[in-house]
């Protein structure tokens, strides 16, 4: 090392093969941390050139373990990260805004070495499990567009330069790898730098690893498109200077972008701009980074088009369904697995299932024969509202709402959204004769055994959060262990989910994006189905959202509606039983 130290003070170059060797004897610990601390500054003395950058990839990929997403042609979305700026996380939220639009999305991060926030801090806020396991990563892939790959997992020799990083606090040599070292490989990266010296430099690295790519820069040297200034984008097709008001956008304040002051202040500026209760500056720079991410991928279309597609994808609610569904594979399932098998939840099921045919409750029927509809809603919280009623009692509120006239029960299951669990649905059971929906984000037959088990009768399918096929598949999961289907739909584009299958269709009049809930949601789907159907497909209906008054009601029913789902009007209240009753006595006084 000592004469690589000379050669470097000397302003001499090394070769790829010289680069590649000193990081494969780093990873044998066999340089004392002093003489990596200078390597390392000595690179930050003079630019790096290709080859040397190059041969420190070659050590780092060689050592890593490998994933195949190959068949997925993935896209990493990623800054050097060093800029001093401080940001909140552009580029891993602009990474779900991208998979929410439908795009293979491999995310590779790490913990922050420079920043109050790291991708990997962001994500792990949220209760996510790091794994390396293949089986997991490919259906997060698979079923919601999206794999994080956490750095320490998959390369091992980036934990031998890490607490030299940590120590010295400013960009290193290690900055420029990171984007370089997805253990995947991706076919696409859009990867933002620091100042244009880099721009050049990651341009030249892609042209020789083949990669399709867009390199970004902020002239005033944020490592990501801030919107702050002018900023550059370099692609093997073109090298253009933006200005933000030319794309529709304004311009941004440093201060607008600024990540917070410890990991909680990242991950809530994280959760608003995916929850619609961000600054326009914070969800305007979010969109722009996932546009150009799409462009890169798909060349062929203008820049104003994909910034049309990652808006949707954002003001829709399906960047956040891809948040939830990605939270729930990467933690609770897969977690609760380690604990109890897929194989002895089923067992339990059978069990269960053999007990209790004769007391089934049907959702549907119960809907149907009320006089009310009314599906009264147990629940804390919500991702719009916070807490609602945060010391509300399963033991209590639940049974109030039977004796008021309630025909079915939907209780929250989600614990980070709506602050609900399982155990709220064992409790209630023994309590209440009316059938219980378990409302979550259900994804995994796992959760069906588990609604079936602490003694639901129903369960909430999120078209926003499935596919077809696997809501077809889940769907006949469910009727195997005696569980009725609600399933839920937001727009028209959701209307092909809809078939025979489905015991209920819901319609949730609330914009998953924006929050904003308008009845008038439900009388347009139903219309719209009865037009695509042609009638062949009358399942129950129920509205869902934003119910408030006893008229909205018999409206709603007049538009053929049988279910009403309502939650907020009632918890929000002192006593949400006396609410329901008084609210059914004002119904059952218009309707005659």
């Amino acid at each position: 090392m000592k004469a690589i130290l000379t050669r470097l003070f000397n302003h001499e170059e090394l070769t790829s093969e010289e680069t590649k060797q000193i990081l494969l004897n780093i990873t044998k610990e066999m340089y004392p941390e002093a003489q990596i601390a200078a390597l390392l500054t000595a690179f930050q003395m003079r630019s790096i050139t290709v080859d040397e950058l190059i041969g420190f990839r070659e050590a780092l990929m060689e050592t890593r373990l490998p994933i195949d997403f190959a068949p997925y042609r993935p896209i990493d979305i990623v800054g050097t990260g060093g800029d001093g700026k401080n940001t909140f996380n552009i580029s891993t939220c602009a990474c779900f805004v991208v998979a929410g639009a439908g795009y293979k999305v491999a995310k590779h991060g790490n913990y922050g070495a420079t920043s109050v926030s790291g991708a990997s801090n962001v994500i792990e806020q949220h209760g996510v499990r790091f794994t390396n396991n293949p089986d997991t990563l490919k259906r997060s892939m698979e079923e919601c567009n999206i794999a994080y790959l956490h750095a320490q997992l998959f390369n091992p020799a980036m934990k031998f330069v890490g607490p030299v990083r940590k120590t010295l606090g400013v960009r290193t040599l290690f900055n420029l790898l990171g984007p370089l070292v997805n253990p995947c490989c991706p076919a696409y990266q859009l990867l933002g730098v620091a100042d244009l010296s880099q721009m050049r430099l990651y341009t030249n690295v892609f042209y020789k690893l083949g990669i399709d790519f867009a390199v970004v820069n902020s002239l005033d040297c944020y490592d990501e498109i801030s919107l702050t200034d002018e900023f550059k984008v370099m692609t093997r097709d073109y090298e253009r200077i933006y200005r933000p008001q030319a794309l529709g956008f304004k311009d941004a304040r440093p201060e607008e972008l600024f990540g917070g002051a410890c990991k909680e202040d990242a991950a809530r500026i994280f959760d608003n701009i995916l929850t619609g209760h961000a600054t326009p500056a914070q969800t305007q720079c979010v969109i722009v980074n996932a546009a150009f991410a799409i462009q890169v991928m798909e060349p062929q279309k203008e820049i104003e088009e994909c910034i049309a597609i990652a808006r949707e994808s954002l003001d829709s609610g399906r960047a956040l369904a891809t948040l939830k569904k990605f939270i729930e594979i990467n933690k609770e399932i897969e977690l609760q697995k380690q604990t109890v098998s897929l194989e002895q939840l089923r067992e339990q099921a059978e069990i269960i299932i053999r007990e209790n045919a004769a007391h089934r409750r049907s959702m549907k029927q119960a809907l149907a024969a009320s006089s009310t509809g009314i599906i009264s809603e147990f629940k804390r919280r919500s991702p719009s509202k916070g807490w609602i009623n945060e010391a509300a009692r399963a033991e209590e509120i639940p049974a109030s709402y039977e004796a008021a006239g309630a025909a079915a029960l939907s209780i929250l299951t989600d614990e980070k959204f709506f602050g609900g669990t399982l155990r709220d649905i064992r409790t209630v059971r023994p309590l209440v004769h009316i059938p219980i929906l378990r409302k979550d984000f259900i994804i995994d037959e796992y959760q069906l055994l588990q609604a079936c088990i602490v003694g639901a009768d129903a369960v909430l399918l999120i078209a926003a959060c499935l596919s077809p096929e696997q809501c077809s598949t889940l769907t006949t999961q469910a009727h195997e262990l005696g569980l009725e289907v609600l399933l839920e739909i937001h727009s028209p584009s959701e209307l092909s989910y809809i078939n025979k299958e489905a015991d209920m269709v819901g319609v949730n009049n609330r914009n998953l994006g924006s929050f904003v809930t308008d009845v008038e949601n439900s009388f347009r789907i139903a219309r719209q189905l009865r037009e695509a159907t042609h009638g062949a497909v009358s399942p129950l209906l129920v509205s869902e959202s934003g119910i408030s008054d006893p008229e909205t009601i018999c409206r709603l029913r007049a538009a053929g509606f049988r279910g009403f789902l309502i939650g907020e009007t009632f918890m929000k209240t002192g006593h949400p039983g006396e609410t329901l009753k008084e609210f059914i006595r004002d119904s059952l006084s218009i309707d005659n």
